[in-house]
């Protein structure tokens, strides 16, 4: 009997959930229009590029994807970025050598 009544209910509302979305699908298109602006930060070089040099790096230093050398300290000057933002940078390389 409990049994009975636990189906009749899940029916129910599943009958009735049913009845919500087609009621939604009668009643139109929702369209949504516009732009998300982020302005980024501008990399304050005056108008050059900026260079850090590692200096000479030996090859056998650099056989794995987790091998690391000595850190090269350098400062990136950032201009237009809003005070309470956090500042993340991504830096990517090539493969291969200069000779």
């Amino acid at each position: 009997m409990k049994e009975k009544g636990t189906l009749l209910v899940v029916g129910s509302l599943l009958a009735l959930s049913l009845a919500t979305v087609t009621t939604a699908r009668a009643a139109g298109t929702l369209n949504f229009t516009g732009k998300i602006i982020n302005e980024s930060c501008q990399i304050a070089n005056n108008g050059g590029d900026v260079n850090v040099d590692f200096g000479n790096v030996d090859m056998s230093a650099l056989k794995s994807h987790e091998a690391k050398t000595a850190e090269t300290p350098f400062t990136i000057n950032l201009t237009g970025c809003p005070l309470a933002q956090n500042i993340s940078i991504s830096l990517e390389g090539t493969s291969g050598h200069q000779r």
